[in-house]
């Protein structure tokens, strides 16, 4: 158990027994009282967004993560905090929390401006379940929602995806390359010993979880087989440089991997794309291009499609993948094919 300093004595504090005492413990708890140094001090209630907030804010197509998450907060649909003590496993109770209060479905986008990790307070934002409402495909898609009723506004963005599709395919629009001083995920760049990628906000979710994860990235990889890939495969945070890659047998870039290999490579390139706009973090959690054809399909090709614009693409620094140019952030590195290794299992499974 932490102890925080800061923290009122006559609230309660959370510790990782009392988190896995499961219904009895969390109900005792409100939101506001899960939140370390929380400004409010008030839990989050939903609120409809103002016709001028949600007039006003960023609109579908979204040019970054930044803008999407600005015209979820137009429409009340998040709730900031400005610190929270992950090694109490505050921001994962929490998560919970607003879940067990106001369902799967209905729960807000958390964003947290720092987390305690192993004793430190390092900057964020930490972002959770910025697609967890039913609203939330229906602000990626540029729908507007029908008030009140989340299953007819998911039917409504299902309507429009499905109007999209010409004999049975999306649209494609082949993404545009930039040049790195005009992509913003170039705007910083770390290499060698710089690198050190245990000071980035990655939580650790769970407390039987093996180690923190980055757990929300598009990995792009290739092979002349199947071509251009992104995908999102937990990746486990094993130190400053390293990180697990765990792609499951017969998902699309484990049979790349084993196509190297079979072809007697050593190794592949990923870039690992974070805060890639909804479209792209749609896709990369989907199953939308088939891949037992003999056609190479670029999926950032499908994601302009869908936005009705190219997606800006840039070079990464260490190979040859073109990635969203306004991502927050892009870790490349290289995946050993000589030394498979299998990863711990997550807590949460």
């Amino acid at each position: 158990m932490s102890h925080d300093p800061d923290r009122n004595p006559d609230e309660p504090e959370l510790s990782r027994r009392m988190m896995l005492a499961g219904g009895a413990g969390l109900a005792a708890l409100s939101a506001s009282q899960l939140v370390t140094g929380c400004a409010t001090g008030r839990p989050w209630q939903p609120a409809a967004g103002s016709a001028a907030a949600i007039r006003n804010a960023p609109q579908a197509p979204y040019g970054s993560f930044r803008d999407f998450i600005a015209a979820l907060e137009a429409y009340g649909l998040v709730f900031r905090i400005p610190r929270i003590d992950q090694d109490a496993y505050e921001l994962t109770a929490l998560t919970y929390r607003l879940i067990d209060e106001y369902g799967w479905y209905e729960a807000p986008c958390i964003v947290v401006d720092e987390v305690r990790i192993e004793g430190q307070w390092v900057r964020g934002p930490v972002v959770v379940n910025h697609m967890g409402h039913w609203f939330t495909e229906a602000i990626a898609f540029g729908v507007e929602p029908v008030p009140h009723d989340g299953v007819a506004t998911y039917r409504k963005v299902m309507g429009k995806l499905e109007g999209m599709l010409v004999d049975g395919e999306y649209p494609r629009i082949e993404p545009v390359e930039v040049a790195p001083a005009e992509a913003p995920c170039k705007e910083i760049i770390l290499r060698g010993d710089d690198i050190d990628l245990t000071k980035f906000a990655f939580i650790k979710s769970n407390p039987a979880d093996s180690r923190r994860y980055v757990n929300t990235g598009s990995s792009f990889t290739e092979g002349p087989d199947i071509g251009k890939n992104f995908g999102t495969y937990r990746c486990e945070l094993r130190g400053p440089r390293l990180l697990g890659f765990n792609p499951e047998p017969n998902q699309t870039a484990w049979r790349t991997l084993m196509a190297a290999k079979k072809r007697g490579e050593k190794s592949v390139s990923v870039s690992i794309v974070l805060g890639q706009d909804p479209v792209i973090w749609t896709i990369s959690g989907s199953r939308i291009v088939n891949r037992l054809s003999k056609e190479k399909v670029d999926e950032l090709a499908i994601a302009g499609g869908m936005q009705g614009r190219p997606v800006r693409v840039v070079r990464s620094e260490t190979n040859r993948h073109l990635v969203p140019a306004n991502a927050e952030m892009v870790i490349e590195g290289d995946v050993p094919l000589d030394e498979m290794m299998h990863e711990a299992a997550m807590g949460d499974e």
